[in-house]
């Protein structure tokens, strides 16, 4: 039995011996009333899908109710503990931290939403980061096109302007491909007019 009690309950917490998702011990602490939990710093970012599903189909708890409630005393520094309110986390999840010790209350119902949430979010950096060294990819094979195309007899122009061309087309956004194009076109004009004066 731990020495911490419930921010909500005030009935002292049980200690729960796991497995993290790095299949290091973690030890949390959970309330038997009301089933809240409190974690102490980044415990919370190193729990199991396991974990996150039993609480989810928790009976709604008594501290989910402590959102519409004067703040709750953190279990470790028994000081008033904050509703965590970022624009990373949905609005509804209630989550309160100890600006102290860094610790996290949430109830059952909101630490399986959390969860969700984190595992969305972690996907979507992930694809982000696949996308970012996919361009950088791209921009290295334009940049060696490039290097290959600057010196070229007058027969072999043509070509590697169009190769050029394409390989810059890579490395911008599509409104600059376009206008990149706009801009060889005009060359083009211009170049052949000068070219008929000299004529």
């Amino acid at each position: 039995m731990s020495t911490r009690r419930c921010p909500a309950c005030q009935v002292a917490l049980v200690e729960e011996r796991l497995e993290d998702i790095y299949g290091q011990p973690l030890v949390i602490d959970q309330c038997g009333r009301c089933g809240g939990f409190w974690f102490d710093k980044n415990e919370i970012f190193r729990i199991t899908r396991h974990l996150a599903d039993a609480a989810g189909h928790a009976a709604p708890s008594v501290a989910a109710k402590l959102c519409a409630t004067p703040a709750p005393r953190c279990p470790v520094c028994a000081i008033p503990l904050s509703r965590l309110v970022e624009n990373r986390y949905p609005e509804e999840l209630c989550i309160w931290q100890c600006g102290a010790c860094l610790g996290m209350w949430l109830g059952p119902d909101d630490l399986h939403a959390f969860y969700e949430f984190r595992q969305v979010r972690l996907a979507a950096m992930k694809a982000a980061d696949q996308r970012s060294l996919e361009e950088a990819r791209q921009r290295e094979t334009a940049y060696g096109i490039i290097r290959k195309t600057t010196a070229v007899n007058d027969a072999e122009l043509p070509v590697a302007k169009e190769v050029a061309m394409t390989a810059l087309g890579a490395l911008l956004p599509p409104w600059a491909a376009v206008v990149l194009g706009l801009v060889g076109a005009l060359y083009e004009v211009a170049r052949e007019k000068m070219s008929g004066r000299g004529t």
